[in-house]
């Protein structure tokens, strides 16, 4: 398993064939430092997660977290 932030790390974890998580808040693709995310409204805040997750879905990533405290939530099996 592969997690990062930038769609590069998507890929790179695609071509070696292992899962892909990208990692939403804080992200490169994002392009907002976690504090200038936390100073956006909430309805601010969702779009700008559901763009980057759009980025990394259609990038191939298998699955999407908006922080690394997800992480361990990730269920491989299906």
């Amino acid at each position: 398993m592969e997690v990062g932030d930038p769609t590069s790390d998507i890929l790179e974890a695609l071509n070696a064939g292992v899962w892909s998580v990208g990692v939403i808040i804080g992200s490169s693709e994002m392009g907002l430092s976690e504090q200038e995310f936390m100073a956006l409204s909430n309805e601010e805040q969702q779009r700008v997660i559901e763009k980057t997750k759009h980025i990394f879905d259609e990038t191939g990533a298998h699955y999407t977290i908006q922080t690394m405290q997800e992480l361990p939530g990730i269920d491989r099996k299906n």
